[in-house]
């Protein structure tokens, strides 16, 4: 490991002179960032009849390293799955958040559109299946003892057709851009 960075760079030095080293270079550069900056992600899955009637869903997200608690600022992100058969146009969710850090927990009731006026599903899928999400909150800091409880008003005949709820914390701002000018390449 003793020749390090400046083999690297000649190597690429060398490379990026021929068109084909820059085709290789675009096509490995992506390998080279963080893909998903997604730190947590837990789902409830339903059978096709339903959320079942008292369902409450419990969410404890915790940072994927420990030392971010209170500090790191993610994103917390609802997300519901539903299949083209649902019988709802949107679906009622009650989320409650509270955590050791808050006086009193964080109430608010959240509707989700699933279809357009035209019967087209909203969100992001194919094939009969699809995902609808909405960020609850952008640039928190997770507290120890946070937890998200989601349930439902509606009747499992209401909620025919919805697969799974879930719950994401996503770090807030985790792409940076790759810096070229960092390598320091002179070709």
């Amino acid at each position: 490991m003793t020749r390090g960075l400046p083999h690297i760079q000649s190597i690429l030095r060398r490379a990026l002179r021929r068109p084909a080293g820059w085709i290789v270079f675009s096509l490995l550069l992506p390998g080279c960032t963080d893909v998903t900056p997604v730190e947590y992600s837990q789902f409830e899955n339903f059978s096709l009849s339903g959320i079942p009637q008292g369902w409450v869903g419990v969410f404890t997200p915790v940072p994927a390293d420990s030392a971010d608690f209170g500090s790191a600022r993610y994103d917390v992100v609802l997300t519901v799955r539903f299949n083209n058969r649902s019988r709802s146009r949107n679906v009622v969710l009650d989320v409650e958040q509270v955590s050791l850090a808050s006086e009193a927990p964080d109430t608010s009731r959240v509707e989700l559109p699933l279809f357009s006026d035209h019967g087209k599903p909203l969100g992001s899928g194919n094939l009969g299946l699809y995902e609808l999400s909405d960020t609850l909150h952008r640039g928190v800091t997770i507290d120890e003892g946070y937890t998200i409880t989601v349930s439902t008003p509606l009747s499992p005949k209401e909620t025919a057709g919805i697969n799974a709820v879930g719950i994401s914390l996503i770090r807030s701002g985790a792409h940076s851009p790759l810096n070229l000018k960092s390598l320091n390449l002179k070709l």
